[in-house]
């Protein structure tokens, strides 16, 4: 019987999907609960923040990666959710001063993750964004890096 029990552990733990664990669940929570309130509202808002969140990239641009993060909470807090929250941090708009990219970064890619997470990634990235006039692109476009996870199963 004893056996039988490891057998069974054994193989459930081969059928746990890791990739998944990775995903910020609070974070996942939260655009579940935007979701429910108002889909087209928000695909349309997560595409204009990640449009900004590109546009700071690009640019190298301090202010546009402030903005970001910003209304990111903004839109969190509709939802009783918060950056802070996300990331694990207290009073991190206040507190970030030099590192606000890498901080911009590490958000875009758990949003990119949470998004991906809850398929709706394909129609959150087919946009034109209004400030550059160009489509925002890939995960990697959009992140400067690759995601095999994203990419690989989406084919970005």
């Amino acid at each position: 019987m004893k056996i039988a029990a490891v057998f069974l552990l054994v193989a459930l733990s081969s059928c746990f999907d890791s990739s998944t664990a990775l995903v910020n669940t609070d974070l996942v929570s939260c655009l579940k609960t935007l979701l429910v309130k108002n889909t087209p509202d928000l695909i349309k808002e997560l595409q204009r923040l990640l449009c900004l969140y590109k546009q700071g990239k690009d640019e190298n641009n301090e202010a546009l990666y402030r903005q970001f993060l910003k209304e990111l909470d903004t839109l969190l807090q509709t939802a009783g959710c918060s950056l802070d929250q996300i990331l694990g941090t207290k009073d991190v708009l206040e507190t970030t001063t030099d590192k606000v990219g890498d901080v911009a970064s590490d958000v875009a890619q758990k949003l990119l993750e949470a998004v991906d997470f809850l398929q709706v990634l394909g129609t959150v990235l087919n946009t034109v964004c209004d400030l550059t006039k160009q489509p925002l692109g890939s995960v990697s476009d959009i992140l400067g890096i690759s995601l095999p996870s994203l990419t690989g199963s989406l084919g970005f």
